[in-house]
């Protein structure tokens, strides 16, 4: 079993008899909104998921990867690592992002989102770098922003923005620099072995041999989970006539607000599409009057000048078109340098709500 503590070392033993026999390896999840919950994965699924990153990263004649995701997170050890070793490529360790600097950067990287943004501030003035062939980026969608940067800083590298869950040992779906719908909002295609289609409120379902046994230890969430070989992600998303694949939120997001269900991914995205943030979070929150109205989280970077909240709001508004303002634009925004982060580099989304709360009770105006 992986995962990045020990603190259920002593649960995960309790449970040691209840380990399903097709069970290779139990890695936990990141726990973005609570307690992990332990996954466990077969070899049939962990090898088909190597096969299908090693096809749609296109790792034929890659000879070496900078790894320094954790390898307790399903992207580092299962989306990178293994499929790397299978596909004969040497992976450099590095301890840290700070760590890539000065390095001669060559073949393959691989980060989160929110490391990217990171990255690109890093490296900047350290680049181009014409050796990179690979930047592999998952965890979140990379913002039409950063994938522009990325394109000066590594100028031969082909990009690719990639979705998955822990579930699903893990990559789902993949899209590349190299293909014309690449700066669009559309997340992927699915990965070789995969089958998709929407379910019940458009939430996207997926099946193939990278499903995982269950959950270890809950026979309640894994039926939730899985129903009939389908596993049930928790996003909704659209699936357009040639297979490609939009992931709009998940359905914990949906909200009704102006009559009309939307998505908080909206609000965030649009903060981000418009440059206005490095990174993004959207909440719900009750005002004053008691009505459901929408706030954002936004990390802007440190030592730079804070926009006004109005600023911000009505930039969002001119930016988007074609929705009502009561509909589509934010009545509170909260700064901060950069938002909280697990140790895998994701957004601590939990730890954010948290921050939210406190500014909100103590009434603070940015």
């Amino acid at each position: 079993a992986i995962s990045d503590s020990d603190r259920y070392e002593d649960e995960l033993k309790k449970l040691q008899k209840k380990i399903d026999p097709e069970t290779k390896l139990i890695m936990f999840t990141s726990g973005t909104e609570g307690k992990p919950k332990f996954v466990q994965l077969s070899k049939k699924g962990i090898e088909a998921n190597s096969k299908a990153v090693i096809e749609s990263l296109k790792l034929k004649g890659v000879k070496d990867q900078f790894l320094f995701l954790p390898l307790y997170y399903s992207f580092g050890l299962l989306g990178q690592l293994f499929p790397a070793q299978k596909a004969g490529i040497k992976t450099h360790f590095i301890q840290g992002m700070i760590a890539l600097r000065g390095q001669k950067l060559h073949g393959m990287l691989s980060a989160v989102g929110s490391q990217w943004d990171v990255l690109v501030k890093l490296l900047n003035h350290e680049g181009p770098f014409p050796d990179v062939t690979h930047v592999v980026s998952a965890g979140s969608r990379l913002s039409k922003v950063t994938r522009e940067a990325l394109h000066r800083i590594f100028p031969k590298a082909t990009i690719f923005n990639n979705y998955g869950q822990t579930e699903c040992s893990p990559r789902i779906l993949s899209l590349s620099s190299d293909q014309e719908n690449f700066f669009s909002d559309d997340t992927g295609y699915p990965v070789k072995g995969l089958e998709v289609k929407l379910g019940d409120e458009d939430e996207l379902l997926v099946k193939g041999a990278q499903v995982m046994v269950g959950y270890l230890g809950d026979p309640k969430g894994t039926k939730e989970k899985i129903e009939g070989g389908w596993l049930h992600t928790g996003d909704q998303a659209t699936i357009a006539a040639d297979g490609r694949v939009n992931i709009l939120g998940r359905l914990d997001d949906l909200v009704k607000l102006g009559g009309e269900r939307v998505s908080l991914l909206t609000f965030s995205q649009s903060a981000l599409d418009l440059g206005l943030a490095k990174e993004a979070l959207a909440f719900l929150y009750i005002d004053a009057a008691g009505i459901d109205r929408v706030a954002l989280v936004l990390g802007i970077g440190a030592g730079l000048n804070r926009p006004t909240e109005a600023g911000i709001i009505s930039r969002i508004k001119r930016g988007i078109k074609g929705k009502s303002a009561i509909q589509m634009s934010p009545t509170r925004i909260i700064f901060l340098d950069e938002l909280p982060k697990l140790a895998n580099g994701k957004v601590d989304r939990k730890a954010a709500r948290v921050l939210l709360d406190e500014a909100l009770k103590a009434g603070v105006k940015t």
